[in-house]
C-alpha cells in the first residue's frame, strides 16, 4: 500500500510539472506574438490565464478525488488547447475570445463526467441512435453549411451566434459507437469466421454493421473535403479495432 500510494504521487508530481510546461510553452508563444504585433496588453495574454485557471482546477479537482489514470492525458489536453489557442491568435484574432467559451465550457464538461458518479449503459444501448445523430448533423452541413470567416469550406452549422463543426461532436460519438459495438460483437468477430478460399476472416454478419456506419462518416467527410478529419476517423477505427481484437 505504502508503495503504490509512494507511486501515486510521483505520478501526481510528475504530471503537475508536465502541466506547467504546457503553460510555459503557451506563454512563450503569446509572448513572441506580442513582440510580433507590439502589443504587450493584458489581454495579448488572457489566452494563458484561461488556461492556466482550466488546467489548474481540473488538477486540483482530479487528484483530490485520486482519480485514477495516465498522468500525461490531462496536460496532454492543455498543451494541445494551448498550441490551438496560440495559432488562432496568430491567425484569426477575432475567434480567440469564442474559443476561450469553448475551452471553459469543455472543462467544465470533463470534470463532470469524470467526477460525477456514472453508468454509461445508457452510452452502450442507444450507439446506433447516438451515430446516426451526429451522421445526420454532418449531412445538414452540406446544406445549411457556414464558414464564420465568410469563405472556404462550410463546415459549421449555427445555433444564434454560436458556430460548431458537426465533425467534432461525431469524433466522439464514433469512439462511443464502436466502443461499445466491439464489447458487444468482440468475441464473434475473433471466433466466427468465414472463408474465402484459404483467407479467414471475421464473418461479415459481425462486422457489416460496423464498417456500414464507420463508412457513411468517411464518405460524408470526403464529400465535404474535410480530409483531415477524414484521416483522423480512419486510424481512430483501426486503433481501437486493433485494441478490441488485437487483428
Amino acid at each position: 500500500m505504502t508503495s503504490l500510494s509512494s507511486g501515486g504521487r510521483r505520478s501526481a508530481v510528475g504530471g503537475r510539472v508536465l502541466l506547467w510546461l504546457a503553460f510555459l510553452f503557451t506563454g512563450l508563444a503569446l509572448i513572441q506574438l506580442a513582440l510580433v504585433n507590439r502589443d504587450l496588453s493584458p489581454a495579448a495574454f488572457l489566452p494563458l490565464i484561461v488556461l492556466i485557471l482550466c488546467g489548474t482546477v481540473s488538477a486540483y479537482l482530479l487528484q483530490g478525488r485520486y482519480q485514477p489514470g495516465d498522468p500525461i492525458l490531462l496536460p496532454l489536453i492543455f498543451f494541445l488547447s494551448g498550441l490551438g489557442l496560440a495559432m488562432i491568435m496568430r491567425l484569426a484574432p477575432a475567434f480567440v475570445t469564442p474559443q476561450l467559451l469553448w475551452l471553459v465550457a469543455a472543462t467544465i464538461l470533463l470534470l463532470l463526467v469524470t467526477l460525477l458518479p456514472k453508468n454509461l449503459n445508457w452510452l452502450r444501448r442507444y450507439k446506433y441512435a447516438w451515430l446516426s445523430g451526429g451522421l445526420v448533423l454532418l449531412a445538414a452541413t452540406l446544406v445549411f453549411g457556414v464558414n464564420p470567416s465568410g469563405y472556404g469550406a462550410r463546415l459549421w452549422l449555427p445555433i444564434g451566434p454560436i458556430y460548431f463543426q458537426p465533425s467534432e461532436p461525431l469524433k466522439l460519438l464514433l469512439v462511443i459507437f464502436l466502443a461499445a459495438y466491439l464489447a458487444d460483437s468482440r468475441r464473434q468477430l475473433i471466433e466466427v469466421k468465414a472463408y474465402i478460399g484459404p483467407v479467414a476472416m471475421p464473418h461479415p454478419s459481425y462486422w457489416g454493421p460496423m464498417l456500414l456506419m464507420w463508412g457513411l462518416s468517411i464518405v460524408l467527410l470526403v464529400w465535404q473535403r474535410d480530409l483531415g478529419a477524414a484521416l483522423l476517423f480512419f486510424c481512430t477505427f483501426l486503433a481501437i479495432l486493433y485494441a478490441a481484437i488485437g487483428q
